[in-house]
């Protein structure tokens, strides 16, 4: 079973995001456009941690 297999089996997508947010940012999101800029928040932190050690290793 795949990750993403696990994921919509257990709790779903838009929960597992959920979770995933209030344990990153340790607050709940007000409504969903607050709830989308702390994803995109957390997707571009991703995106930079990938870069910079794949520029460290490489």
């Amino acid at each position: 079973m795949t990750t993403e297999d696990f994921i919509k089996k257990t709790c779903g997508g838009l929960l597992f995001m959920y979770y995933a947010y209030i344990e990153k940012l340790h607050v709940r999101p007000v409504d969903i456009d607050d709830f989308v800029d702390g994803l995109l928040y957390l997707d571009a932190r991703g995106y930079i941690t990938k870069k910079a050690m794949g520029d460290k290793n490489g």
